[in-house]
């Protein structure tokens, strides 16, 4: 059960971020909802509850684990070089790690724009024209530009002139950090290289223009791009300041359980939550949340953590689309049955995908113990009942990166 002092404490640094932002004026606000969570604990606790299918966690939020990779981004936002990449497995906390740089920046004079490939329609990236109208777009409404790309496109320059003429000729008068999260959703479309290409060439190109001088753009990805950007030369991936978000720390696992109410009551529980989430984030936030909320032990937790209807049963049934490719099923029965993965390209999908660690494939293993009991159970039989209820009619590439946020 969480104390009222426990309550306090987590209500007041779950605000305190809120504070800094809206100034002194605030703090008697806080005050009150500090009282209000110390007079309702339980609904204290169920407001921190991470969703079990992840999403981002808004800023002030008591859940959210500061790494050294948040240093390193804020740095870097400082310093404004050509590209900075923000690298990392799915459901690592990219997006969450974004939000905070994009609050990082509005405290400064730099304008912005951010935008969210994940959240575009598939109208608005069927081609390259498309989808540099829509950025367009997003532009002159963050910036409150006075131009409509529609009206000022002209055919016979093509796309990536287009936007770049747009850019130059009427964003970039200024300095602008453009944030743009969950580029793998370009690799879904032909269009792709050239989009990439263009990328690079302003990097090659900053020492020259003045208006690319302006430009800070910030690429948040998970995919190995190394495999699908043939032309080292052609690719923004290998050059800026890159940025790799890393699993929690045992110590990181420790301040959050006692940020949470100590869900995890000593030494020994922390470590049994360890074995199982490993350190990864969304697991380890979604856990202890889960836990503080719902009154449960560690061995409750371990019973029930790999189950369909246990805690993480939307997240753990997002693993079945690697089913869908028969050679990352067949790395992953290998590895399930103590072998290694001989594949190599399989080998940096999963990675990518978030179910393995590893730097290369002859040290690769299962991401954690959760992942490693539910997909032994899932996958490891070669029954066909056993094997999982696949729509093969499906693009495995679209289903694969989509739901892993």
């Amino acid at each position: 059960m969480v104390s009222e002092e426990q309550a306090s404490q987590v209500a007041f640094y779950g605000h305190l971020q809120d504070v800094a932002i809206l100034g002194v004026g605030a703090f008697a606000d806080a005050v009150k909802l500090v009282d209000s969570a110390v007079a309702s604990p339980p609904s204290l606790i169920q407001s921190m509850v991470v969703a079990d299918d992840g999403g981002v966690l808004p800023l002030g939020s008591p859940v959210y684990v500061e790494r050294a990779s948040d240093m390193a981004f804020r740095d870097a936002l400082s310093r404004r070089p050509m590209i900075v990449l923000v690298k990392g497995p799915r459901q690592i906390g990219k997006t969450s790690t974004l939000v905070r740089g994009v609050d990082h920046v509005r405290r400064s004079d730099v304008r912005l724009v951010y935008v969210d490939l994940q959240s575009m329609g598939r109208e608005n990236l069927r081609t390259q024209k498309d989808l540099f109208c829509s950025l367009a777009r997003v532009f002159t409404r963050e910036l409150s530009l006075d131009v409509v790309m529609d009206d000022i496109y002209d055919d016979r320059d093509g796309p990536n002139k287009n936007l770049e003429n747009f850019l130059f000729k009427h964003a970039l008068r200024t300095p602008v950090i453009w944030f743009m999260d969950e580029v793998d959703r370009l690799f879904e479309f032909d269009y792709y290289a050239d989009v990439f290409s263009l990328m690079r060439s302003w990097h090659n190109r900053r020492p020259i223009h003045s208006e690319l001088g302006n430009l800070t753009l910030v690429l948040s990805y998970a995919t190995e791009t190394h495999l699908l950007i043939q032309d080292a030369y052609q690719s923004p991936f290998n050059v800026g300041v890159k940025v790799e978000l890393a699993d929690f720390t045992r110590d990181q696992i420790a301040a959050l359980n006692e940020r949470l109410g100590r869900p995890l009551l000593n030494d020994s529980a922390i470590d049994q939550f360890q074995f199982l989430a490993g350190g990864h984030p969304h697991l380890v936030c979604r856990g202890l949340s889960w836990m503080a909320y719902e009154h449960k032990s560690v061995s409750e937790f371990a019973a029930s953590a790999s189950l369909d209807n246990g805690p993480f049963g939307s997240h753990l049934r997002r693993l079945r689309i690697v089913a869908q490719n028969p050679e990352l099923m067949s790395a992953i029965q290998d590895l399930l049955q103590g072998g290694c993965c001989t594949d190599n390209d399989a080998w940096l999908h999963l990675r990518s995908a978030g179910v393995v660690v590893g730097d290369d494939c002859s040290n690769v293993r299962i991401r954690c113990e959760i992942y490693t009991q539910y997909l032994r159970a899932h996958f490891l039989p070669r029954d066909k009942e056993a094997q999982l209820e696949l729509h093969p009619r499906t693009s495995f590439w679209r289903n694969f990166w989509r739901p892993w946020k």
